[in-house]
């Protein structure tokens, strides 16, 4: 005769790694943000910039989600159109974030940083792998 066995599979996350991001795309104080990192995942929870929430999330693939910043009260510096914001995601109920530098629509120093977020990205990688097309500068 069998032998009956109970076999239990548990599933487990890691927390999302935040690493960069682009900029705002819309203006200083809404648009579309494209945050990158690792252990991204299709259930994404919650996303918020700063004290704002983040709507219509797209999970992309592992390392890249996007989503559109709502109206916030933080102020990008008009000067250096950047600011400094904790961007936090909730994923399949575990967070994680890190404190970024946000630019603005109007701001050209997005370009150097989208640069240094791919090799950031592939220096910290654990595991997962990204294709060059998978980040593609905004």
């Amino acid at each position: 005769m069998g032998k009956d066995e109970n076999y239990n599979i548990s599933i487990s996350y890691y927390p999302p790694l935040v690493l960069n991001s682009t900029k705002i795309s819309n203006s200083s104080i809404s648009g579309i943000i494209t945050i990158f990192g690792n252990e991204f995942y299709n259930q994404i929870d919650l996303i918020t910039v700063g004290k704002s929430k983040c709507l219509n999330s797209t999970f992309i693939n592992s390392t890249s989600i996007s989503c559109f910043v709502e109206p916030s009260n933080f102020i990008i510096n008009q000067t250096e159109q950047q600011q400094q914001q904790y961007v936090n995601i909730t994923i399949n109920s575990k967070s994680g974030g890190n404190n970024l530098i946000i630019y603005s629509g109007n701001s050209n120093r997005i370009d150097e940083n989208n640069k240094s977020n791919k090799n950031t990205i592939d220096d910290k990688q654990t595991n997962n792998e990204i294709k060059n097309e998978s980040i593609k500068e905004i």
